[in-house]
């Protein structure tokens, strides 16, 4: 039974009647942040939620940011496990809410996110998986931009992962069915489960307010550093859900839209790291997928600013903070 909007804030005051939000925090080596994303899920105005942190056998000081707030988490631990996906499946296991999230421990929530994110199934108990914005920050933790997820249908219309997940929850439900995370992906695994999802016809709903979540933009993240590994296993994903037997003829067409989406991110990704060849080989190669993308004007400039080489290379080592942040600014706003 769907429940009246104005009887949303009654029930949100009510702790017998919140849902249970359950948060998992995978961490390796993450100490300069992982104190940030703790105390941004238990400095929630939220009763009603179960964190679990699995850290991956951390060899700075994580442990001892752990053990420091051990009473406000319901469970941590730290050990070696097989990646990233592997820690996340292992902490949903040990929780028991009905809203699944984790937030990697270099990203944070932003003040109220999860009163908002209860309200809003609250509201509407056919929401399966609920996405919203997020403020896009620097490695200082400075703001860059505001990035949201435009609307769809089907997670393949969006042309490349564009849902930031540090401001997405789903129901226990859509876990289950989909079967967790694919433990064996290291870059991707986010967009896979997404799209499995989507493939099971779960139902996706933009949450209209403010930014749920902080997501760090730097050059030492998983995918950042390595956007190599990162387009390579999109692409393998991506080519697998085309050849299911379950994919709808009407999405079929969107294949080469879709992986010409995965150079366009892998082109961002390598401007970032200041490596303009390969920024210029990826854009080169996602117009060649889809010539369609010729329109896209900021991927056209960020061709042309690579044409610089070894001077523009040699220029960007020696930019300072305030003149990265302003590069960094551009790519969040290309996202």
């Amino acid at each position: 039974m769907t429940i009246a909007l104005q009887d949303v804030p009654s029930l949100i005051a009510d702790n017998e009647m919140l849902p249970r939000i359950s948060i998992v925090t995978p961490s390796y080596n993450r100490a300069a942040f992982i104190e940030g994303t703790i105390r941004s899920v238990l400095s929630q105005k939220y009763s009603n939620v179960e964190y679990v942190v699995i850290d991956g056998g951390s060899q700075d000081n994580t442990v001892d940011i752990l053990r420091a707030y051990a009473s406000d988490i319901a469970f941590w631990a730290s050990e070696p496990d097989e990646g990233q996906a592997h820690a996340i499946n292992k902490g949903f296991h040990h929780t028991t809410g009905e809203i699944l999230a984790w937030i990697n421990s270099d990203d944070q929530y932003a003040d109220g996110a999860l009163q908002a994110v209860a309200r809003s199934f609250l509201q509407d108990p056919t929401i399966d998986i609920l996405y919203g914005a997020c403020d896009l920050i620097d490695e200082r933790g400075a703001y860059l931009c505001t990035y949201k997820t435009p609307s769809f249908n089907h997670v393949l219309e969006l042309g490349s992962n564009r849902l930031l997940q540090p401001a997405t929850f789903f129901r226990r439900r859509v876990f289950d069915s989909v079967g967790g995370l694919n433990p064996t992906l290291h870059y991707s695994f986010d967009y896979d489960f997404w799209l499995r999802a989507s493939m099971r016809r779960f139902r996706f709903a933009p949450h209209p307010g403010a930014a749920l979540a902080r997501f760090r933009l730097w050059n030492h993240s998983k995918t950042g550093s390595h956007p190599e590994k990162f387009i390579e296993e999109t692409t393998a994903i991506i080519e697998r859900i085309f050849h299911d037997a379950s994919m709808p003829d009407e999405l079929t067409c969107l294949r080469d839209w879709t992986l010409s989406g995965v150079w366009r991110c892998g082109a961002l990704d390598y401007w970032r790291a200041g490596k303009m060849k390969e920024t210029r080989r990826c854009i080169s190669n996602m117009i060649a997928g889809y010539p369609a993308r010729l329109s896209d004007v900021r991927m056209l400039m960020l061709y042309l600013l690579t044409l610089g080489g070894g001077w523009l290379n040699a220029r960007m080592a020696r930019w300072n903070y305030g003149i990265k942040r302003a590069r960094s600014r551009l790519i969040a706003r290309s996202a």
